[in-house]
């Protein structure tokens, strides 16, 4: 598994596991960013298909995440360069 791959499958398990910690289905997030539920699925599963900044604002505020869950989530790379800094 590439590098890329397991950084879209963290992704993907954090932002689902928070979706379910919620009790929001993806249909409904689909619907609030006004994308497709297949977009946003592909979205969430697929390396490439990143979130605009609007999308990530929606879905933190939905979510009620934090900045460091934001930061886990949507920009992995960044995350993990600030816990090894810290």
């Amino acid at each position: 598994m590439s590098n890329e791959s397991k950084k879209t499958n963290s992704v993907s398990r954090l932002l689902k596991a928070k979706m379910v910690a919620r009790g929001i289905i993806a249909e409904e997030l689909a619907k609030d960013l006004g994308i497709t539920p297949q977009a946003f699925s592909n979205k969430i599963n697929r390396s490439g298909n990143k979130f605009w900044d609007n999308e990530i604002i929606i879905i933190s505020r939905r979510l009620c995440l934090s900045q460091q869950e934001i930061l886990e989530i949507f920009f992995p790379e960044m995350f993990s360069n600030l816990t090894k800094v810290v």
